[in-house]
């Protein structure tokens, strides 16, 4: 039980930086970026490819319910630690999600100062194509995903997928 809190509080503590990021960065997602970790990554390497409003933001999140984390492990707790514990996750996001938000408020990350730089509105990122930090353009069509070459956007190959329409 004590281990699927644990999970719960780092599963919920991820969420809010995802939601609340998206909600910094107006809704721009450089989608050819996230799966870059190199530290030529301009969007999201952050500080060493430590997001450290992110880490400031989790520890917040954690602090509350810890000690009622402990009393699971059979350490003599409050009532009061003990039921901060029950409310785990739900507290850990909560608070994490209001510390993220008010720090990335005084203290931006480096994407939301290149989107600020970038003059982009809400959303403005969106679009039919995306391009990779590679060069290589993906571009939707309907329902159909392309992968377009580096300098002479020849198709590289086949089709990559056809999106299915669930609705």
């Amino acid at each position: 039980m004590s281990l699927t809190l644990i999970f719960n509080i780092i599963e919920y503590n991820s969420l809010t930086w995802n939601c609340i990021d998206y909600l910094l960065t107006q809704g721009n997602v450089f989608i050819g970026y996230l799966y870059d970790g190199t530290k030529a990554n301009q969007h999201y390497y952050y500080h060493r490819g430590w997001n450290i409003q992110g880490v400031i933001a989790y520890f917040c999140g954690i602090a509350l319910p810890f000690p009622g984390f402990v009393g699971t492990l059979g350490a003599n707790v409050s009532t009061g630690a003990t039921d901060l514990g029950r409310l785990g996750w739900l507290l850990s996001f909560s608070v994490s999600f209001v510390m993220y938000y008010a720090i990335c408020k005084i203290w931006p990350t480096r994407n939301q100062k290149l989107i600020k730089e970038m003059g982009l509105g809400w959303e403005s990122q969106k679009g039919d194509m995306v391009l990779a930090p590679d060069g290589t353009e993906i571009l939707e069509e309907g329902k159909t995903v392309r992968v377009l070459g580096e300098s002479n956007g020849t198709e590289m190959g086949q089709e990559a997928y056809v999106v299915a329409n669930k609705y």
